[in-house]
């Protein structure tokens, strides 16, 4: 969601009158339930769509993503869809991980614990996805969705702090501006951000090796 595009003022109108949704699977979480195959694969486009064509350059295959998303039912997750015209245009979520599974998926390196053992208290949460597609980006609509998302963590008594991870490069200056203006602060290990080289997904160089990107870990009081 930080690539840099020229929108027409239509369009920059067109963001007033976005529908949000709860990210959910049947009717009773939701008015965009995931479980109707329409919806499901409208949400999986908008999702391949940001990034496949991003600062990340990854290639998210439609199996893959579905069972990434699907893979959310596990989780204790938070999530909101931005939608135009029934039409997934942005989205944002994120889940609490539990203590166990922050000792041992890669996503959550030794790092974290070393600089402070709470996050690993099951309490954190962990910002996932955030992302808008090429025609609706530079409007604010991502800044939108994820004020959402934290007002809809305030809610709950069971989080005291968010974590995320983003790319540090030069291209996602936007993104990470974003973050910073919420409160979102870099990890501080040993003095200096905590980044740590993320394989892309899909991606590999000319002798099949997967690629990498430097993510940044940020957080936030809750």
């Amino acid at each position: 969601m930080s690539q840099s595009n020229t929108s027409s003022s239509a369009q920059r109108q067109n963001i007033e009158n976005i529908e949000y949704a709860d990210l959910g699977f049947d009717s009773k979480e939701t008015t965009y339930p995931l479980s109707k195959d329409e919806n499901l694969a409208s949400l999986i486009g908008a999702f391949q769509m940001t990034f496949n064509d991003s600062v990340y350059q990854e290639n998210w295959d439609y199996e893959f993503t579905k069972d990434i998303i699907a893979g959310l039912q596990d989780e204790d997750y938070e999530g909101i869809l931005a939608l135009n015209e029934g039409t997934v245009v942005g989205f944002a979520w994120g889940y609490v991980p539990e203590s166990e599974e922050m000792r041992t998926d890669n996503d959550f390196p030794d790092e974290l614990q070393e600089v402070d053992t709470s996050f690993l208290d099951g309490e954190t949460y962990w910002f996932n996805e955030l992302g808008v597609v090429e025609d609706w980006r530079n409007q604010g609509l991502g800044k939108r969705l994820k004020e959402k998302e934290l007002d809809r963590i305030a809610e709950r008594q069971d989080i005291s702090r968010g974590l995320e991870r983003t790319n540090f490069e030069d291209e996602n200056e936007k993104k990470l501006g974003l973050d910073s203006d919420l409160g979102f602060e870099p990890v501080n290990y040993e003095g200096e951000p905590l980044v740590k080289e993320i394989e892309q997904i899909g991606v590999e160089d000319e002798e099949g090796n997967p690629m990498t990107d430097p993510r940044v870990y940020m957080w936030r009081e809750l």
